[in-house]
C-alpha cells in the first residue's frame, strides 16, 4: 500500500504538475512506471515501451528503464506526442525524423547523448542541463525555441532551416560545429565557443555575429543575412558589410543590398538590377550600355571579343548608327540587337544603308570615307557627306568616272549618253584626247571623254571616225563627195599614192584628184577612179587629143611613138593633125589621125 507521500507526488504527477524534481521522485518512490495511455499518450510511443516489458506485467521496471537506451523513431511519420521519455532515465539517443513531434523535452533524460529529429514538426526542444549531450540534429524542422543551457558536451548542433529567433551558446564551450542557417537570428553570441571551427550561419537577420575567442574557426558560414526589408552580408569578423561591392552586390550605408539603380564608387560606375551590378550589354531608360565583368561601366573604345564598340566618355552610353568620334564618322549597329546577338558593334570596310536612302562606305579602321575608294573590287566616290555619288560624273585629280545606280564606276565599257558615246577603261577613267583600241577597232575620244566621229586631229595628223566612231584605215573613203585614203595606221595619206600598182594623187585636203592636175609644174591626167593615166590618149574634145607618157606626164612639143606611129604634140600638147606643118626646120605632113605620113 502507497505511503500518502508516494499517493500527493503519483497525483500531481497526473495532474501534469510534475517538474525536473518530481519525475525521479515519482520513480524513486514507485520501482515500476504503468505502461498506459496516461503515462505514454501517443500509441506507437508505448508501443514502443511495451516491447521493453519483458515480464508483461504492463508496467516497465527499474531494470526494464535501464534496458531501454536507443529509441528510433525514423520514419514514424504518425508520432505526435514524446511524453512519457521523461521516465526513461537510462535513454542515451533518441530519433524521430520525419514525425509529427510537436516538443522535444529532454530535461529528465540527463544521459542523453544524441538526438536526431529532422524533418519532423518540433517547434520546441528543451534540453536544459543534458550534460553529456553531444549531438544534435534538428534541421528543416519548424523550431521556435531551443535551450541547450547546461550541455557542456554538446559538440555538433545543426539547426538549420528553422524560425529560430534567439538562441543562447553561453555554456557550450565543447560545440565545435554550429549550423544556424536560415533561421530568424538577430543576434549570435560564439564567444564562449572556443573550440567552434565550423559555422554556419548565413540566411538569418543578424547584424553581427559575436566571435569573440573563437579562434579555431576554420570555416565560417555567416555572410548572408536578411529581413523583410531586404538583405546585408556579414565579413569575417562577424561585422555587418557597409558602403562597397561585395560579391557582385551594392552595400548602402545601412548595410542594406541595393535593389537597383546606379552607384559610382570613386571614379568608376555601376548599375544595380535585382540586387546585383550588371555585366555585358544592358538597356537602362531606353539607352544601351556596357559594363565588364566587374560591373563597371565602359567609357571610351572598348573590345568586346573581336568586335569594337564605342561609349560616350561622360555618360557611358553606347554609341548607335553614325557618331563622330575626334572629328571622324564612325558607324555602330543598334545597342539593342548587341544585347541579344552580338550586333551593334563598329561596322568596318562595309557599305551602309541610310534612312534617307543614301549608302556610305566605312573603311577597315571604320571611318566613314570620303572621296574615291575600292571596295570589293570596284571603284566608289563619297561626297564631303560621306553619300555614296550614283548615275553621276565626278572629275577627280583631272580624270572623269561615272558611278552607276550602285555607286560603282564603269569600268572597260561603254556609256551612252543624249550627247555622245564615253568609254572607261581598266582604270574606270574616261578615255580622253586618245585613241583606244576596243574589241579590234579603234575610237577616238575627245578632251571631254566624247567618242569622236569625222575628222580628227591627233599629233598633226588627220583622221576619220564613221558615224559609229570606227576609224577608218587602209581604206578609201568618201566623205562630202570626195575620196580620202587612210593607211593602216588610219593616218589620211597627201601627195602621190601607190596603191595596188596605180599611182594616185591626194592635194593637201587629202582629196583624192581626178582629171588633169599640174603638179610640181606638171601636167597630169588622173581618171574618174582618181588613177594616173601613163601612155596613152587623152581626149580633150573636139576631136583633139593629148598624150601622156610613162610616168604620167602631158608630152608637149615632142615626137611620140605609138604603136609603130609617130605623132607630134605641139607646145600646148595637142596632137598635130590634118596638116603638113615645119617642126624643127623640117616640113611634115599628118592625116587625120595625127599620124606623120612623112616621118
Amino acid at each position: 500500500m502507497k505511503s500518502k507521500m508516494q499517493k500527493a507526488l503519483i497525483s500531481a504527477t497526473s495532474a501534469g504538475l510534475v517538474i525536473a524534481c518530481v519525475v525521479p521522485a515519482v520513480i524513486i518512490a514507485d520501482s515500476s512506471v504503468k505502461i498506459n495511455a496516461t503515462n505514454f499518450p501517443d500509441p506507437i510511443l508505448r508501443s514502443r515501451v511495451s516491447s521493453y516489458d519483458d515480464d508483461h506485467n504492463g508496467s516497465l521496471s527499474q531494470e526494464e528503464i535501464r534496458d531501454i537506451q536507443y529509441l528510433d523513431f525514423d520514419g514514424e511519420s504518425s508520432l505526435s506526442s514524446l511524453k512519457g521519455i521523461e521516465y526513461l532515465s537510462n535513454l542515451k539517443q533518441l530519433e524521430c525524423e520525419d514525425t509529427r513531434v510537436l516538443s522535444i523535452d529532454l530535461t529528465h533524460n540527463k544521459k542523453i547523448t544524441r538526438l536526431y529529429c529532422e524533418d519532423s514538426a518540433v517547434t520546441e526542444i528543451n534540453a536544459n542541463g543534458c550534460s553529456e549531450l553531444i549531438y544534435v540534429d534538428a534541421e528543416d524542422c519548424c523550431l521556435t525555441s531551443v535551450d541547450f543551457r547546461g550541455c557542456t558536451s554538446l559538440m555538433s548542433l545543426d539547426l538549420d532551416d528553422n524560425n529560430l529567433t534567439s538562441i543562447n551558446l553561453l555554456s557550450n564551450s565543447a560545440l565545435t560545429y554550429l549550423d544556424v542557417a536560415g533561421n530568424r537570428l538577430t543576434s549570435l553570441n560564439v564567444s564562449q565557443c572556443p573550440k567552434l571551427n565550423t559555422l554556419y550561419a548565413d540566411g538569418n537577420s543578424l547584424a553581427a555575429v559575436s566571435l569573440g575567442a573563437s579562434t579555431n574557426l576554420y570555416y565560417r558560414d555567416f555572410e548572408y543575412q536578411y529581413d523583410d526589408n531586404g538583405f546585408w552580408f556579414l565579413d569575417a569578423t562577424g561585422k555587418t558589410i557597409k558602403n562597397t561591392l561585395y560579391n557582385g552586390y551594392y552595400l548602402t550605408s545601412s548595410g542594406y543590398a541595393m535593389e537597383s539603380g546606379w552607384v559610382k564608387i570613386v571614379n568608376d560606375w555601376y548599375y544595380i538590377r535585382n540586387y546585383h551590378y550588371c555585366t555585358g550589354f544592358q538597356q537602362i531608360d531606353d539607352k544601351y550600355y556596357y559594363f565588364d565583368g566587374e560591373g563597371i561601366m565602359k567609357k571610351g573604345w572598348f573590345k568586346n571579343g573581336s568586335s569594337w564598340y564605342y561609349a560616350n566618355e561622360s555618360t557611358g552610353e553606347l554609341a548607335s548608327e553614325w557618331t563622330k568620334i575626334s572629328g571622324k564618322w564612325y558607324y555602330f549597329g543598334d545597342p539593342y540587337y548587341g544585347m541579344y546577338s552580338g550586333y551593334g558593334y563598329l561596322a568596318t570596310n562595309q557599305i551602309i544603308s541610310n534612312m534617307d536612302g543614301t549608302q556610305s562606305f566605312v573603311n577597315g579602321s571604320g571611318v566613314m570615307v570620303t572621296g574615291l575608294f575600292n571596295y570589293n573590287g570596284y571603284k566608289y566616290y563619297a561626297n564631303a557627306n560621306g553619300a555614296l555619288v550614283t548615275n553621276s560624273w565626278i572629275k577627280v585629280s583631272g580624270k572623269w568616272y561615272f558611278f552607276d545606280q550602285n555607286g560603282r564606276a564603269i569600268r572597260n565599257q561603254w556609256y551612252a549618253t543624249d550627247s555622245g558615246c564615253y568609254y572607261f577603261g581598266d582604270d574606270c577613267t574616261a578615255v580622253t584626247a586618245a585613241w583606244r583600241k576596243i574589241d579590234g577597232t579603234y575610237y577616238y575620244f575627245d578632251a571631254t571623254g566624247k567618242m569622236s566621229t569625222g575628222w580628227v586631229k591627233y599629233n598633226n595628223q588627220y583622221y576619220y571616225c564613221d558615224d559609229n566612231g570606227r576609224m577608218i584605215k587602209n581604206a578609201w573613203y568618201e566623205i562630202n563627195g570626195k575620196y580620202y585614203y587612210f593607211d593602216g595606221m588610219g593616218i589620211m595619206k597627201t601627195g602621190w599614192l601607190q596603191l595596188n600598182g596605180s599611182w594616185f594623187y591626194l592635194d593637201s585636203t587629202g582629196a583624192m584628184k581626178t582629171g588633169w592636175q599640174t603638179i610640181g609644174g606638171k601636167d597630169y591626167y588622173f581618171d574618174n577612179l582618181g588613177k594616173l593615166k601613163t601612155n596613152a590618149w587623152i581626149s580633150a574634145g573636139n576631136g583633139n587629143f593629148y598624150y601622156v607618157n610613162g610616168s604620167g606626164v602631158l608630152v608637149k612639143g615632142a615626137w611620140v611613138e605609138y604603136n609603130g606611129n609617130w605623132y607630134y604634140l605641139n607646145n600646148s600638147g595637142f596632137m598635130v593633125k590634118n596638116c603638113t606643118t615645119p617642126i624643127n626646120g623640117t616640113s611634115y605632113t599628118f592625116n587625120g589621125s595625127g599620124v606623120c605620113i612623112n616621118p
